[in-house]
């Protein structure tokens, strides 16, 4: 079983706001189990330690009918910034919408039911299936709602239970959890913990569960990325031998490698040496003094093999003959805007500075230090570095929110300000449509390190173990 919530990867997280993202996923699971005052507990959390969270994410507004009806967590009313009736009427053209259903077939009533409980027969495994299936069965709920509690009517084909129990079954379902927070109709039967008792949760597990969240983010935002002291003391040679064997002893590497046809496992990652004057001629052609950590990863091994990522394999780190300039005349390196801090700047920007997203200093030139098909990884420069650092520092400027996010992502990135004011050589590494940045080589390695040894918990899907997909499965009765 591989949990949803995750204590050592909460602690040790570098990336804000991706963090805050999988906190807003908490919150509205034990918002629509009924636990609202746990739900609640949280936003605040969130709210004090990183305020913008509404500017880069919309998830959490549906709860804003539920909290009107009830109390506000602290901070959270300020961010209302439209009438709760308009967001309601929204929301219910929204699940009707991704429901499928006909405009003129949009009915509260027996027929209106029918049509939709006679859709959700059409047969999908496809994420766009899946999503529609979850607002159609929601939609169902609401319409079933609707002739028992508003009509006072009979209802012969699906009451709200047999629907609810529908949807218990499949809770872990793309979409199902944001589409039952969607729906204002659902919202009595759902405080009142109708959806968890479908589910056989047991009450104190869950309890207990929400209080160790509060706990563990609340140390992890307080106290600031807690690293693995293991791997932060080990050299460069033992971090390059411990992604090696992390990913060769890995289940999930293996099932990657399965599927993609390569029948060929590695045996290790590590490649020859390569010599002090090798070293000296490879800086010669580039003109440039390169950063000594990667230098010394360079003399252990010149190149790493494709290492396990924790959801995907990562692409290798090229032998010395194959790293190179990559600048302006390669179009996807110009264009690339340079961003080190796990930060949404446009999104905070659209409503917050003047901060236009052709201004921002771009990831040009670069030195390519790895490949993989279209995943590459690059070393930025120490002019690059300088000029994303003024830029992040000019956005924090007079605006006490954003100021407070960027300090985070800085603590979060290297620290410190103190070490951020210091930094030369950053990587940027782009793997699998994710782009993750790294304060130095050093630090890249212990990222690889330290993800090499996690499983994807997806390939237990293949077993139907969908813990990891929701918080309520590893709460069930026993």
């Amino acid at each position: 079983m591989v949990p949803k919530f995750n204590p050592r990867s909460t602690l040790h997280s570098r990336y804000p706001e991706r963090l805050c993202s999988i906190l807003g996923d908490y919150i509205l699971e034990l918002a629509v189990l009924g636990y609202l005052s746990e739900a609640r507990s949280l936003t605040s959390l969130l709210n004090t330690y990183y305020p913008c969270y509404h500017l880069v994410s919309v998830l959490l507004r549906p709860l804003w009918l539920i909290w009107d009806r009830t109390s506000w967590p602290a901070g959270e009313e300020a961010h209302v910034d439209q009438s709760l009736a308009d967001l309601a009427e929204k929301q219910s053209n929204y699940l009707w919408m991704g429901s499928g259903i006909r405009e003129d077939e949009r009915t509260y009533d027996a027929g209106g039911l029918q049509r939709v409980m006679g859709d959700l027969e059409f047969s999908g495994t496809h994420d766009g299936y899946l999503v529609s299936k979850s607002r159609k069965l929601v939609k169902a709920l609401e319409i079933s709602l609707v002739i028992q509690n508003d009509l006072g009517e009979a209802n012969h084909l699906s009451t709200p239970d047999q629907i609810l129990r529908l949807i218990a079954n499949r809770f872990h379902a793309p979409g199902q959890i944001s589409a039952l927070a969607e729906s204002a109709r659902c919202w009595d039967l759902l405080q009142g913990g109708a959806l968890a008792l479908a589910l056989g949760l047991d009450d104190q597990k869950i309890k207990t569960l929400s209080g160790d969240i509060l706990r563990t983010f609340t140390q992890r935002f307080e106290k600031g990325p807690q690293g693995d002291s293991e791997i932060e003391n080990m050299s460069i040679q033992d971090l390059l031998l411990r992604i090696s064997q992390n990913t060769i002893a890995n289940k999930s590497a293996q099932i990657f490698w399965d599927e993609s046809g390569d029948e060929h496992y590695p045996t290790s990652l590590l490649k020859d040496p390569l010599p002090q004057h090798d070293i000296a001629q490879l800086e010669e052609r580039l003109h440039v003094t390169l950063p000594a950590d990667y230098k010394e990863f360079l003399s252990y091994s010149n190149g790493l093999g494709e290492s396990w990522g924790g959801i995907l394999i990562e692409p290798e780190l090229t032998a010395a003959k194959d790293v190179k300039w990559l600048g302006h005349n390669i179009e996807h390196v110009a264009l690339t805007t340079a961003k080190l801090l796990d930060i949404n700047i446009f999104c905070l920007e659209r409503d917050e500075t003047k901060l236009q997203y052709a201004t921002w200093p771009k990831a040009d030139p670069v030195i390519q230090i790895g490949k993989r098909d279209v995943d590459e990884v690059w070393l930025l420069t120490p002019e690059v570095v300088s000029g994303v650092r003024k830029a992040y520092l000019r956005l924090a400027d007079g605006n006490e929110k954003i100021k407070a996010v960027i300090y985070e992502g800085i603590r979060s990135f290297c620290g410190s300000m103190d070490k951020f004011d210091q930094l030369k050589w950053c990587v940027i590494d782009f793997s699998g449509e994710t782009t993750i940045a790294c304060s130095s080589f050093r630090a890249f390695l212990e990222r690889k390190a330290e993800d090499s040894q996690n499983e994807n918990p997806r390939d237990r899907e293949f077993e139907g173990d969908f813990e990891h997909r929701c918080l309520a499965y590893s709460c069930k009765r026993d």
